[in-house]
């Protein structure tokens, strides 16, 4: 549950006609019990003394609607101490019923940061466009209002007409890769409304010749003409393409593990509390394998769907996410035709459900080696001080706490996601050795 916020009178104001309030004046000024439905109690008084029932006996009752209207005091502080959850369905979902907004001028941003080589997921102030769609969503249906908890002065001088373009946001590895594709060769000068640096290009150029998908020229090789024919990153391309050669025959394996990682979010629920932790690693233990996410995705992934019975009950009971769970599916028989298609398969897989087999160490390697085509720029190795360092970049990483390798200490890993947040953190971690890596990159 999100923390209660502390308001000042100068950090936070709505403007109602010509009047501009601060919200904590506005609350000051809301007596406790305001005789609105659902508030209970007597009607308080402008000068703030209590008044008994027996004084409020024969009194006529408020014919004025906008003493319907006004929100009770503590609906306001309840809608603060949840502004969090607020804000977010408040800018981007229509919910119905919504009359209050709460606009804490802030937002968390993924970022990718070209010289790094990673991601950074840190809270932000909004644009000016922002905090106007965010006002937007209170009172679509009927008359709102929206509390903006910061001052005017910061949202004249401080907040940004609009939000930064996507493609200045993010890698830019995947729009080099389709333009070439789509026959641009020179990327430098092709006229995009919004043109990132020449570094996010370089370093996308770079990232793609190590994945052979471009030759030393810079033109498009077979590789990469096959990488981009899938509707996935760079990197997944590659490790498909790795996937699906003879020699590790694994293509139905790197599809289930692919179609997991990118359903949106994570197929696990995060557990919070001791107790869940406690209720639910039992039920879990069954999935978690030694060599780290990727494993237990795939794992998890058959055992769904060998399940014959009740899918949502199995889901239910390990706290696996149903509707991410689907769309996995969806994505794995997108990819299972794609590479059909391709003559990837020679047949098509069988039906779903099929019976459980567990994943054996020899084959768990060629997995796990397969991947490794796509990311051994995603490695790291165990220091002597007992952290990991990144084999490219040398950044101090640590193992995010919700993968199953989070606290084991292992020679070398490899991870998909790179993201600061509060710290340098590996996300999507499987257990590697050393040698792996120069093996991968060709060396």
């Amino acid at each position: 549950m999100p923390k209660r916020r502390k308001t000042s009178e100068a950090g936070a104001f709505v403007k109602i006609g010509d009047k501009v309030i601060s919200i904590e004046g506005y609350l000051k000024g809301v007596p406790k019990n305001t005789g609105v439905p659902g508030g209970g109690g007597a009607t308080n008084p402008p000068d703030g003394t209590q008044e008994d029932e027996s004084s409020q006996q024969g009194k006529p009752q408020s014919t004025d609607s906008r003493a319907k209207k006004t929100p009770h005091r503590n609906d306001i502080r309840d809608a603060l101490r949840k502004n969090d959850v607020l804000v977010v369905v408040a800018e981007t979902g229509s919910v119905p019923g919504v009359r209050y907004v709460i606009d804490t001028g802030k937002a968390k941003v993924k970022q990718y940061r070209v010289r790094l080589g990673m991601e950074s997921l840190l809270p932000k102030p909004i644009s000016k466009s922002s905090a106007i769609q965010r006002a937007g969503r209170a009172g679509r249906e009927a008359p709102g209002q929206c509390y903006r908890l910061y001052t005017e002065e910061s949202y004249e001088n401080i907040l940004k007409d609009s939000d930064l373009p996507e493609i200045l946001r993010i890698d830019v590895l995947g729009a080099v890769l389709t333009m070439k594709a789509r026959g641009i060769n020179d990327i430098f000068s092709f006229p995009l409304m919004d043109t990132p640096d020449d570094e996010a290009f370089e370093k996308a150029l770079l990232h793609l010749h190590v994945l052979g998908a471009i030759a030393g020229d810079g033109s498009l090789t077979e590789m990469g003409r096959k990488m981009a024919y899938f509707p996935v990153t760079a990197p997944y391309g590659r490790v498909l393409l790795a996937a699906g050669d003879p020699k590790n025959d694994c293509l139905l394996e790197a599809i289930d593990i692919i179609a997991c990682l990118t359903a949106g979010d994570d197929i696990f629920y995060q557990l919070r509390s001791e107790e869940e932790i406690e209720e639910i690693q039992e039920s879990r233990k069954e999935l978690y394998r030694r060599e780290g996410d990727l494993l237990t995705y795939l794992t998890t992934v058959q055992q769904y769907t060998a399940e014959h019975s009740d899918r949502v009950e199995w889901c239910k009971r390990r706290k696996v996410n149903t509707r991410v769970m689907k769309q996995a599916l969806n994505i794995r028989k997108q990819l299972r035709g794609l590479c059909l298609k391709e003559k990837m398969l020679a047949d098509a897989p069988p039906q779903d459900p099929q019976p459980f087999t567990p994943t054996s160490p020899e084959r768990a390697e060629i997995i796990l080696k397969c991947f490794l085509t796509g990311f051994a720029m995603k490695t790291a190795l165990l220091a002597p001080d007992a952290s990991y360092m990144t084999t490219f970049g040398k950044h101090v990483v640590a193992i995010h706490p919700a993968s199953v390798m989070h606290g084991q200490k292992r020679e070398a890993i490899m991870f998909l996601e790179h993201v600061f947040t509060t710290k340098n953190y590996a996300k999507k971690v499987s257990v590697i050795q050393a040698n792996w890596i120069s093996e991968a990159m060709g060396s």
